[in-house]
């Protein structure tokens, strides 16, 4: 029983082990074979919608009554038969007042954003792609003069970069 025991650990370890060594057939994402594959690290410009919050404000105008005048008395019967003199107030005029609210605003504001991607690729394809990140004009790039400032073009910054290990 413990050697049934201990041969299924041995086998889980065997299998988890292989997983995390990457033994596990994948294929390459550039030319779709899938000898000699291995993760390389790609950078992925994105357009993303962020809100955007702006406040302002609005002015609203609005009554605030008077003081009110005294005129007479009011005979009032209550549920029990009961007579009482309550005081009759009219409203006299009204003041104009104004107040000043905040208004949330939101719009949606498209920006750029960058992440890493991993990438599974060949040794032909990472090669390649090497080849462009050392320095090697990319298709369409124009020579560089040294008097402008040179930016990225979306096709070399969408090219794979493989990971270097030296120690």
């Amino acid at each position: 029983m413990r050697k049934i025991q201990l041969s299924m650990a041995l086998a889980i370890v065997a299998l988890v082990g292989a997983r995390a060594t990457g033994t596990d057939e994948r294929c390459c994402s550039q030319c779709g074979c899938n000898c000699h594959v291995h993760a390389v690290c790609r950078l992925k410009c994105e357009t993303r919608k962020v809100p955007k919050i702006t406040y302002s404000c609005e002015c609203e105008d609005f009554c605030v009554p008077g003081v009110s005048k005294k005129c007479g008395t009011i005979t009032e019967t209550d549920e029990h038969g009961c007579e009482h003199c309550k005081p009759n107030y009219v409203p006299q005029c009204a003041g104009v007042r104004t107040r000043t609210k905040l208004v949330k605003h939101v719009t949606e504001k498209e920006e750029k954003s960058y992440r890493w991607v991993v990438e599974y690729v060949c040794d032909n394809c990472a090669a390649r792609c090497a080849k462009c990140a050392a320095g090697a004009p990319a298709k369409g790039a124009a020579p560089d003069n040294g008097a402008q400032e040179s930016t990225p073009d979306k096709e070399a910054m969408q090219q794979p970069v493989a990971p270097s290990f030296s120690r």
